[in-house]
């Protein structure tokens, strides 16, 4: 071999070797920072009333006019995600009064699968690295290896945020949250928002399997766990409602009575036009307050008024 050839083999082999290690270290500091903060922010999950599922849930419900409530819902979060987070609870000891869980017809959809392990998935696999199996990751990490570079920076940037015991907004936990004040409906909007839901290149979305077998481990570890599970569907326009096809309309039901769990659903005729964003599928501010209003009036036994 050429010895100038072999020198700088040699660098790059230490260079890398540096670069491995360095990752490995973020990651112990990881895991620590993430194992701290759940720590101190243990108490403030214990024994609450929980809002959990993805930003339909995170806009619709105001916990804090309830008593013992937390939302920790987030933004593109799938059932896997759900699942991981409420094992991660329950393995933890943390006391769970009972849970309040999103759904929707587009659970059920397979477009939801890009967000979990598809293209859209690297920045949300990052909110919740920390708290899931090392096989899970790995496996991830091999999947998605041409991009891990990009995948790095999301774990890097997502966690490096420190958050204190009054703030339970950190990594994994998500929280509520809607600033959809000033929002029209676009039906335009609507339209494209159900193709992407429900359509692929203009046929039918499968089922998603993922979401539909962690939607069965969600409903199985409540119940092991002896955790009440009630289900909530958030309004969403007629419009809209008209752009969802029925297929997935009655897979949603047949899901939901098949659980067991009593299914809240939320009339979208109550519901004026400025209660929506404009996809339609999402509510406003002030949907959220109406959501949370009708929930309190409901005078459900495990959800008492602030």
């Amino acid at each position: 071999m050429n010895p100038v050839f072999k020198k700088i083999s040699f660098k790059l082999f230490k260079f890398s070797v540096r670069i491995l290690i360095v990752l490995c270290l973020l990651l112990l500091i990881g895991f620590a920072k993430e194992k701290y903060q759940f720590k101190v922010n243990k108490e403030h999950l214990n024994h609450k009333n929980i809002f959990i599922g993805d930003s339909h849930i995170q806009k619709s419900v105001d916990p804090t006019k309830f008593k013992q409530s937390i939302n920790i819902a987030q933004v593109s979060e799938s059932f896997y995600y759900t699942f991981y987070k409420l094992k991660y609870l329950v393995d933890h000891e943390i006391r769970i009064k009972s849970v309040y869980f999103g759904v929707g017809y587009h659970s059920f959809s397979s477009y939801y699968d890009k967000y979990t392990f598809g293209k859209f998935s690297e920045d949300i696999r990052a909110r919740y690295f920390y708290i899931l199996p090392f096989t899970e990751n790995l496996t991830f990490c091999q999947s998605h290896f041409k991009t891990i570079l990009d995948f790095s920076k999301s774990l890097i940037s997502k966690n490096s945020k420190f958050y204190d015991a009054k703030d339970l907004n950190h990594t994994f936990l998500g929280g509520h949250t809607n600033f959809f004040v000033n929002s029209k409906l676009d039906t335009s909007y609507i339209k494209i928002r159900a193709k992407e839901q429900y359509f692929n290149e203009n046929k039918l979305c499968e089922i998603s399997q993922v979401n539909t077998s962690y939607f069965d481990s969600i409903v199985s570890i409540c119940k092991r766990n002896q955790i009440k599970l009630t289900l909530i569907s958030t309004p969403v326009h007629p419009y809209y409602d008209k752009c969802v096809p029925n297929y997935f309309k009655n897979y949603f039901f047949q899901k939901c009575k098949k659980s067991g769990c009593k299914l809240i659903l939320f009339d979208s005729n109550h519901f004026n036009n400025d209660c929506f964003y404009k996809d339609g599928d999402h509510v406003t501010k002030k949907g959220g307050e109406k959501i949370t209003s009708e929930l309190s009036l409901m005078r459900l036994p495990d959800l008492f008024i602030k």
